[in-house]
């Protein structure tokens, strides 16, 4: 019977437990391994069909679950090894680990040259003189305990001295062809991907129609390469090894590197680019951290003395006896910038003219239209009202756009533009104030 499958992807299927899913081995796994189910507690690896799984790789212990005995597993961590096998005569046996006394020599074993593993081997040994834990086999069934039998075999890639392994491969049942499980101690994680490749290449050999992308040729198997076949391999596999710990350098690298420019976004969200996404109170404030950072003296007019409460201008910028009056409005949706604001400074100019006896140099509409839409697809402000900005213009008026006045800081900030430029450029404009980065003062 014709039947389609959906849903159904390049083998192998692999299951990852105990990392973050969003950092690092994962996305190096996800990258050699395409289907990957990450698994962060027991709860999780219950939601997962594990019968449609061809591996496991685990890094930290899994309490009380049990993973399907089809299932390839490759193990790091100080946990149960996931493993139970009924050997012959009824007899069950459970691998467990057992605390090992500080010893001073170790072993690596034929399985690790076998497999092409012996220098990841060699680099997880425990130091000498330090405690490690050695893998021995726990007999659940003692009723014919007066019977020798000799438990199932672990081919070890380390051993301590006396024999035990320390880490190695086995089977996970007792029949024919049966799953393997890998393994080893937390000191193998730093090489965690080397281990999981290698594990891959040799469950190709036994099963490739499972892992398709990691079958080898025969000829290019340790048993079977000559001598100078071996010294190119090994050549190979040391560029490999040094070009990966480039890699995780680099990548650790990226990833300091882009936390900093989130901390430095999240700064610039919460300041400078409050000059396109702010209204009131902050935008006001921003307004005029800007203009101080091109060198004005900027004063907050409601700070003023003899105010009265009433609601003037929102700023006054002074500039070696130059004063301009500033308002500042903000408008969020499509809402653009208004005449009426422009009016609003009118009575501001009355009660300068009676206070210091003379007319201010400068009046500034400064206006945030569209707060927080995408500065380059909003309009000039006032293009509309022509006649109501040369009026303006001529009583010294000039509306400024936060787009234009971020973009004059960053300049001066980036060195592009002194402050004498840029304090000019906004003293010297009339009308609607247009920054061009490839203009030259005159």
């Amino acid at each position: 019977m014709n039947v389609t499958v959906h849903g159904d992807t390049p083998k192998p299927w692999v299951i990852v437990y105990g990392i973050d899913e969003h950092g690092e081995p994962a996305d190096q796994i996800r990258r050699m391994v395409p289907k990957s189910r990450f698994a962060s507690t027991p709860a999780d690896l219950w939601t997962i069909r594990q019968a449609e799984y061809d591996a496991a790789i685990i890094f930290e212990p899994i309490p009380n679950i049990n993973l399907d005995k089809d299932l390839y597993v490759l193990q790091f961590d100080e946990g149960t090894p996931q493993y139970v096998r009924a050997a012959h005569n009824g007899l069950v046996w459970r691998l467990i680990q057992s605390d090992g006394q500080n010893a001073e020599r170790f072993t690596t074993d034929q399985a690790a040259v076998d497999d092409d593993v012996a220098p990841l081997a060699a680099a997880m040994l425990p130091s000498a003189g330090q405690p490690y834990r050695a893998l021995k086999w726990h007999l659940e069934q003692q009723e014919l305990h007066s019977q020798r039998v000799d438990p199932p075999p672990v081919d070890s890639f380390v051993s301590e001295f006396n024999g035990l392994p320390i880490a190695g491969r086995l089977a996970r049942s007792p029949e024919a062809g049966s799953a393997e499980l890998w393994w080893l101690p937390g000191s193998a994680k730093p090489k965690a991907i080397e281990w999981i490749a290698a594990a891959f290449r040799r469950w190709a050999r036994i099963r490739p129609e499972l892992f398709p992308g990691f079958a080898e040729e025969w000829s290019t198997h340790q048993r079977w390469m000559t001598a100078a076949e071996y010294s190119a391999k090994q050549a190979v596999d040391r560029y490999r090894t040094e070009m990966l710990e480039e890699l995780r350098r680099r990548e650790a690298e990226l990833t300091r590197l882009e936390a900093v420019f989130a901390e430095t976004s999240a700064a610039a969200d919460a300041a400078e680019r409050q000059l396109l996404t702010a209204q009131g109170t902050p935008l006001v404030d921003e307004v005029a951290a800007a203009l101080r950072d091109i060198g004005l003296n900027v004063i907050d007019a409601d700070a003023l003395p003899k105010r009265k409460g009433d609601k003037l201008e929102d700023l006054r910028v002074v500039d070696e006896g130059w004063t301009a009056l500033v308002e500042v409005k903000g408008y969020g949706g499509r809402k653009t910038a208004r005449t009426t604001d422009i009016s609003q400074l009118g009575r501001a100019v009355e009660r300068f003219i009676l206070a210091e006896h003379r007319e201010p140099d400068a009046r500034w509409y400064v206006v945030n239209q569209m707060a927080g839409s995408d500065p380059a697809n909003r309009p000039r402000p006032l293009a509309s009202q022509p006649d109501d900005v040369e009026v303006f213009a001529a009583a010294g008026g000039l509306v400024i756009d936060t787009t234009d006045l971020y973009q004059l800081r960053e300049a001066f900030r980036r060195g592009e533009l002194d402050g004498d430029t840029a304090r000019a450029l906004l003293r010297g404009s009339k009308g609607i104030f247009n920054y061009d980065p490839n203009r030259s003062l005159e």
